[in-house]
């Protein structure tokens, strides 16, 4: 049965009213039976809601995270400020804010602007791309005469890059996998149903549990190695096989599709150009484990992509590859849109489902999981878009032609959001294992033809990579030398590989784009990769690192959800010791005071806080005195 939460009310009273009355909260209470503090809890959690704070007429909002902040996202914040200062337009004709990521970093900046625009009430549209002067005479324009030029939609943005991608096997063949055929939409869901037409026909061990070795579908899971594309990279196997396997009923399929994190924006295109491969993953999902109901969680700012969404979902049910009695065998699935309100902690799992629930975004401590105890306390699935994406290939072609497509040793492709001073900005389907150097290559190279200075390789998470790592030779040499027989065959040829191609003739340092974009090789030499990178030119522009991790911390320090004191309270103090540090008020006899007492925060926030955002939140700061030692001493006081 279809749910509208608290949050989702709140949104349709502000997009009619342009903000949140007390008046409209205390009624929506009563409408839902609630106390009234339930309503106000919500509302006062995410940034989105304004509380008793009437809309003006237009409200500008720039993005201020990473690609934007390269790309004069700063200036143009500051020019639209200076805007409303010398044009002395009032509270009720025009506002101007700073706001966390986007989701275009690949048309940075963006601006968004939000005005009502008739009876049915206020509504947002995007601009990318623009100049501060752009921007300045765009806003102008809209306050004074009461116009906007036409907005930049996702669906207009071609990108110069390769299609169609090898995920949509409805598109033609899946290119390199052995004896690919085009197939017809949602052959995978019509596949399983023939195999098992009744859940009750899953197989089962003496004891009742289900026998994982004799589940087609789980077992192609397993050899295809699929991990978690969201970050966290647990194997879709584990997951699946867990929710499966756990006691409870009604089970929940919930895909998560809030992709808050800065330079993170593959979800949306793969929403936008293959709806249908996430709603068949979805289904299969639901079919394996007898769920109930299915749920796609997509952030607000997302408006094509909910829509697509809600279309696809439509189509499927039409089809009977969704909804209720799925091709005539009484088994149904329900599956809707869930609309967030935002916030950046919704794309950790448990908080977003906490904001299902009616409850603040927070979250949970674990354990328990989310397997066994999940939305509304029951077992349930969390992967995000890509995830969900890919299942369709290995149902119809198996876990080996899955991971068949990556490099030799390494198993699958994936998606990467690549943003920064490239020359082809955008969303790139590439083989796991290919070296970050070919990706720059295929994106068209360095803008300028401009030598690399630095990488933020999992948005604001990772912090920054400098594009030669200093001393790591010997790191990887004798990394390859404690390898035995005990290590995984295929870690052991790729790190041989590497040693034998980059470092056979004793090299000090190792290159950053000679690196393979592999999670598990990354987080096996203490480095962080993301979904979403950006790559930095050496220039005059990029010069201070200490601005970009500042810029970085700050958002953190924004983001927190406040839970828990080691992540709400560090934040803060990062955010103040960076800012210290930019207007060069760190003096060099408290320098190095200053940078350890950076490294014993960035200690207590990772063993310490409830979630991930807080055991990463550092990582600007800290990756910046581990490798950027010249930069921050030009910031030091002699």
């Amino acid at each position: 049965m279809s749910h509208t939460s608290i949050a989702q009310h709140l949104t349709h009273v502000q997009e009619r009213h342009g903000h949140l009355s007390h008046e409209e909260m205390k009624t929506l209470a009563e409408v839902l039976g609630v106390p009234p503090h339930r309503v106000q809890e919500v509302a006062s959690c995410f940034p989105s809601f304004r509380i008793e704070q009437p809309a003006p007429m237009i409200q500008a909002q720039v993005c201020r995270d990473l690609s934007c902040h390269v790309r004069n996202g700063g200036q143009m914040l500051a020019r639209l400020e200076k805007l409303l200062t010398d044009k002395g337009y009032s509270k009720d004709q025009l506002e101007v804010n700073g706001v966390s990521c986007l989701g275009r970093c690949d048309r940075a900046p963006i601006l968004r602007i939000r005005c009502k625009t008739g009876p049915e009430g206020y509504h947002e549209f995007n601009f990318t791309g623009r100049t501060p002067e752009q921007a300045v005479e765009m806003v102008r324009q809209a306050v004074d005469n009461f116009g906007l030029p036409e907005p930049d939609f996702d669906e207009n943005f071609k990108q110069s890059i390769e299609r169609p991608w090898k995920i949509d096997i409805y598109a033609g063949p899946a290119g390199g996998v052995a004896g690919a055929e085009p197939l017809k939409p949602y052959s995978a869901i019509k596949k399983f149903v023939r195999e098992f037409p009744s859940s009750d026909m899953l197989p089962r061990k003496p004891g009742g549990e289900y026998d994982i070795a004799e589940i087609p579908l789980l077992n192609e899971l397993k050899s295809s190695n699929l991990l978690g594309m969201g970050g966290a990279g647990m194997p879709a196997f584990r997951k699946w096989s867990d929710v499966l396997n756990a006691q409870g009923s009604p089970k929940y399929i919930v895909c998560n599709a809030d992709e808050s994190e800065p330079a993170t924006f593959k979800d949306r295109e793969l929403m936008l150009r293959t709806p249908h491969l996430l709603v068949e993953g979805m289904v299969l999902a639901g079919l394996l484990t007898d769920a109930t109901n299915g749920y796609v969680y997509i952030r607000h700012e997302y408006e094509e992509q909910i829509e697509r969404m809600k279309e696809e979902i439509a189509r499927a049910v039409e089809l009977r590859m969704c909804g209720k009695d799925i091709l005539g065998t009484n088994r149904s699935f329900q599956l809707e849109v869930f609309t967030s309100p935002g916030g950046y902690i919704c794309g950790e799992q448990s908080a977003l489902i906490e904001a299902m629930e009616d409850r603040r975004a927070e979250p949970r401590p674990r354990p328990p999981e989310l397997m066994t105890n999940g939305l509304r306390d029951k077992p349930t699935i969390v992967n995000n878009v890509e995830t969900y994406s890919w299942v369709p290939l290995i149902a119809m072609y198996g876990g080996k032609g899955y991971a068949s497509l990556g490099r030799p040793n390494f198993k699958g492709a994936r998606f990467f959001s690549i943003s920064g001073d490239l020359a082809k900005n955008g969303v790139y389907e590439v083989p796991i294992g290919i070296t970050l150097g070919e990706v720059i290559k295929a994106a068209g190279g360095m803008r300028d033809k401009l030598p690399l200075k630095c990488m933020a390789p999992s948005g604001p998470s990772g912090g920054f990579l400098p594009a030669r790592l200093a001393g790591w030779g010997d790191k990887f040499r004798k990394k390859l030398a404690r390898m035995n027989d005990k290590t995984d065959p295929d870690e052991k040829a790729i790190m041989e590989r590497f040693v034998a191609q980059h470092l056979s003739k004793g090299e000090p340092d190792v290159m950053l784009e000679d690196l393979p974009l592999d999670l598990i090789f990354w987080r096996n030499n203490n480095l962080m990769l993301g979904a979403g990178f950006v790559v930095y030119a050496d220039t005059p522009a990029n010069a201070d690192i200490t601005g970009m991790a500042l810029n970085a911390t700050e958002f953190f320090r924004n983001e927190s959800c406040g839970k828990c004191i080691p992540c709400r309270l560090g934040t803060d103090q990062l955010a103040q010791l960076g800012t210290q540090l930019q207007n060069k008020q760190w003096s060099s006899a408290e320098a190095e005071q200053k940078s350890e007492l950076i490294k014993t925060l960035a200690r207590v926030m990772e063993n310490t806080s409830i979630c991930g955002l807080g055991a990463v939140a550092f990582n600007p700061m800290t990756t910046l005195l581990e490798h950027f030692p010249k930069e921050v001493q030009a910031h030091v006081r002699k």
